[in-house]
Formats: structure tokens, sequence, C-alpha cells
């Protein structure tokens, strides 16, 4: 899919407001410059992107941009609908701060729309919440993106609902009218259920000729191999083959044991008899996993018996960037011998500086004669840090 831009968008003043969370979620209420979106073998569609703005300083607001690598994370939450569970938002919200996630998929939500609208009041400056529940029982299921609002273009995704409470289709903007398609997924639990779950995705991708996600991720509520339980043992053979020929519709495979071919890991441990599954996992394209890194399960600082699981993927078109130079510490200049000794250097290369003007060589010049300079301040500050660094790691 591409995107032409009519004019030049830019995102749109703050808005606490609530946006829907069934369904296609628009960008803004505010005025809004036309955009062409084509899709291969449609007509074309036609979007709005919201002209620059000045928010309530003066300043002009600024298109967001993606940042070079975006991790992604899913999290079974247990629910956070009732007053009981509130103060897992507060957690999530710390999560997408400190460990720097800009997209995160939670299950077991429980949400109602009012309860979203709170959480957009209670966490304005961080979370955007896309969430999916089923009206008949509000108590259950539910399923939601959870965009970090400072380093996403939250404002222009958009959402469709495949499966209510179960299924949710996310669109985020990237880097150069690129995008990224988010299936989040929160299986039923029975066996039967389950595969009918697979098929009728299957079935609805199908029949409506929707682009491919790039990502699929969730809870499954089953498992592929045995490897992934613990006492191994393999799951339904229905349940398999249905979700097998999903994922061959969607050309995708599970990017963790990709990376962890025998590696066990589990994300869900049952309290009372202490079995244990992967039952949560991340599925992504090829081209998506050529370019991911950073596969991990860790537990997360919030009351649930699920682990979250997280990936990143690098921008292919973001420019190379090493190590670095290496720098002095500053404590080594404020060392008074080690000044001394540049000091010395200093004075020694303008010495021989001056005799080269009358007898230059290809080995013994200006440049030649700063170059073994420099070399040797590097290497009189690296010996003083190898010797200092100890002492002050000592003293702490």
């Amino acid at each position: 899919m591409t995107i032409e831009p009519r004019d030049q968008p830019g995102p749109a003043p703050r808005d606490s407001s609530p946006a829907p969370h069934n369904g296609h979620v628009p960008a803004n209420n505010n005025a809004a410059h036309p955009t062409t979106v084509h899709i291969q073998g449609q007509p074309p569609v036609h979007t709005q992107h919201t002209p620059p703005t000045q928010n309530t300083r003066g300043r002009l607001n600024r298109p967001k941009t993606a940042t070079s690598a975006l991790k992604i994370a899913t999290l079974n939450i247990k629910g956070g609908g009732s007053n009981v569970t509130q103060n897992k938002w507060q957690h999530i919200n710390q999560v997408l701060r400190d460990q720097r996630i800009d997209i995160l998929s939670i299950q077991e939500t429980h949400l109602s729309a009012q309860r979203v609208e709170d959480l957009h009041h209670q966490f304005d400056r961080r979370v955007h919440i896309i969430n999916s529940s089923d009206p008949q029982n509000m108590n259950a299921k539910g399923v939601a993106i959870v965009l970090n609002k400072q380093s996403t273009r939250w404002r222009e995704a958009t959402s469709k609902v495949i499966v209510q409470g179960r299924a949710l289709l996310v669109t985020v903007p990237q880097r150069e009218n690129n995008h990224i398609r988010i299936l989040a997924i929160y299986a039923p639990n029975n066996p039967r259920d389950n595969a009918l779950f697979w098929e009728e995705i299957n079935e609805r991708w199908t029949s409506e000729g929707m682009e491919k996600p790039d990502l699929m991720l969730g809870d499954f509520n089953m498992v592929e191999e045995s490897l992934d339980r613990l006492p191994p043992h393999p799951d339904h053979m229905n349940q398999m083959e249905a979700l097998h020929n999903l994922k061959s519709v969607f050309n995708m495979i599970d990017g963790w044991r990709r990376e962890n071919p025998h590696t066990l890991g589990y994300t869900y441990r049952q309290t009372n008899s202490g079995i244990q599954s992967r039952i949560d996992r991340i599925y992504v394209s090829n081209a998506v996993q050529d370019v991911s890194c950073e596969w991990k399960i860790q537990s997360a600082p919030l009351n649930t018996d699920h682990r979250m699981v997280s990936m990143k993927i690098l921008d292919p078109g973001a420019p190379y960037i090493g190590k670095g130079r290496w720098t002095i510490p500053l404590f080594v200049l404020k060392d008074k011998k080690i000044l001394q000794t540049m000091v010395e250097l200093g004075t020694e290369l303008m010495d021989n500086i001056e005799r080269a003007k009358y007898n230059r060589t290809d080995v013994r010049n200006a440049q030649t004669l700063f170059k073994t300079f420099k070399d040797e301040i590097v290497k009189v500050a690296r010996a003083h840090a190898r010797e200092a660094i100890p002492k002050i790691k000592k003293g702490i």
C-alpha cells in the first residue's frame, strides 16, 4: 500500500476527547487535508490528515515522526476495567515509559467506553487506547492496542474490529508514508471455539480481500508444539490446523521461536497446578522478521499470571550508527599530572612542526606529527583511565 499526500500533512492539536473504540478510528475532528490511499486491485480510498496547528503556547505543532526502532509487546493483564484493577493502568503507563514500548497489545481488558475515556484523561500525556469489547459480556474478553503518544503517530492510527472482544486490526503510520498493520488477538480457551475462531478470521480475510497484517500478537490460548508446554504435550489437532492455515494466508512465522529454536520459555503459569505454557506469542511476516531483534519474554510489574513478550523492529532505511569515537573522560582532564604531560607533548609538537618546515618529507610533516601527537595524548589518557577507574569504583 502506498500513500500519496495531496498536501503536507501534520498533527492535530492536543485533544483529550475520547475516540471511538470499535470500528474505524479517525485522526481527529479538525479540518484536514485529503490524502489518497491506493491498495493494489482496489479503487482509491480517500482519508484525511490534519494540517499543522499551534499549540497552547503558540508554537507550531510539527508532524510526529516514528522512531528508527519500534518496540512492540503483548501482555494479558487479567482484567483492567474495575475499581479493583484500576491500579494496573498506572503500571502500564510506567511500562510504556520505562521500557520505551511504542505499541502494547493487551488482552482481558474488560473495558467499557466510559472507562477508556477516563483512562485517556488520567494518562493524557502518554496513553492512547484502541479497545474492542464484547457488549454482551463486558466483564470478560476484551482486546486493545495501547499506543505510546510520545513515540507514535497515534492521531492518525485507524482500527477495524474483526471479532468483537477477540480480534482487532490497527494500522499505525510510520516514516515516509509507510505503515504497520497489527492484528491483536485474544483467542477463546475452549478448543472447539478456538479452532472456529481462527477459521472465522481466515474466512473474513479471504472474503473481504483485506491487506495482510505485518504482525499478529496476543494470547492464543493454545500452542503449536509440545515444546511450548510443561509438562510437554500437543494441543488438539483441529486448533493447530486452523491456526496453521491462517498463518499460511498471512505468510507469518513465530518470531520468538525462530530466534530461539531450542529454548524453553513460558508466558503463562497456572497457579494451582503449576502447569506452564507459551500461549502468548508474536507472529510476524518474513519481511518484519528480517529487521527484528531483541525478542524477550519477561515478567510485568502488575498483578497477572502472564508474562510479557516483546521485540523491536528496526527501520531498514535508517542510517547505520556506529559506536562513536572514544573521548577522554572528564576526570582525566582534571588531573594536573595529565595536563602537564599534555602541555609538554604540545610544546614538543610545536618545536617539531617548526623544524619540519625546513626539512619536510612524506613521513615527517605537520600532518603526520599532529597525528602522532594525538595518538600519544590518547595513549596517556587511556592508561590513566584504566588505572583510575578501579580506584573510583572501589571508593564508591
